[in-house]
């Protein structure tokens, strides 16, 4: 059976992916299989013979599926290319993995049964969980001596104490200031964002001054 592809322009990088009944797919790089450049092995028989969803091998994090369209019409949120006559489709959808998440009451169980002597695999079989996320547990124990989670460093403030006080003065005394007229009386330089991100941790939001047609500046109010 002949394939009905498009070929374009891109960086071939082969990656094999083998289905459950054993017939190998050879597939090119996946940017060129999400632009519909991809070459089958000649080594792959009959490809209406595969089950609806047949899961492949997964290559720079994107998992490739092979799935019958005439059984599966709809699958949102996925990338269809179609070859074989168009009744087999090639499925990409992104595979991002990540060790599952573990409570502070689950992570403290873990150490505690590698403290009383059970190795890493009696502990991620007893407890359904795989091997790595297990050994990272403990690891992460063996670093920082608890099983609490920390707190996320973050990039530092540009502003110090003494940038702090003086924007303080600055949105006390003149409160009518724009936020560039802020960031240019400041001694250090700073962007309006961050003029504008320090003031909503002082809790200072924007707001429209009511206007007060019988006043004008300048001239004592009698």
């Amino acid at each position: 059976m002949q394939t009905q592809t498009s070929y374009r322009q891109g960086i071939s990088e082969p990656a094999r992916a083998a289905t459950s009944t054993d017939e190998v797919v050879l597939l090119t790089d996946y940017k060129q299989a999400a632009n519909g450049c991809f070459q089958p092995s000649p080594s792959a028989t009959n490809p209406l013979s595969h089950p609806p969803l047949t899961t492949c091998v997964s290559h720079r994090r994107i998992l490739f599926f092979l799935i019958n369209r005439s059984t599966s019409p709809i699958i949102p949120k996925a990338s269809y290319v179609s070859f074989f006559d168009q009744s087999i489709t090639l499925l990409i959808l992104p595979y991002l993995p990540q060790m599952p998440y573990l409570d502070v009451e689950t992570r403290g169980r873990l150490v505690g049964m590698r403290q009383a002597g059970l190795s890493l695999r009696s502990i991620a079989e007893l407890n359904d969980l795989p091997l790595t996320t297990v050994y990272k547990t403990f690891q992460k124990y063996q670093e920082i001596s608890t099983v609490t989670t920390q707190k996320k460093t973050c990039r530092p403030t540009k502003l110090n104490d003494r940038d702090w006080r003086q924007l303080s003065q600055i949105i006390t005394r003149c409160r009518r200031l724009t936020i560039a007229q802020v960031a240019s009386l400041m001694t250090s330089l700073v962007s309006t964002q961050t003029i504008q991100r320090e003031f909503h941790k002082l809790g200072k939001h924007s707001q429209i001054a009511p206007k007060k047609p019988y006043l004008q500046c300048g001239i004592p109010y009698h």
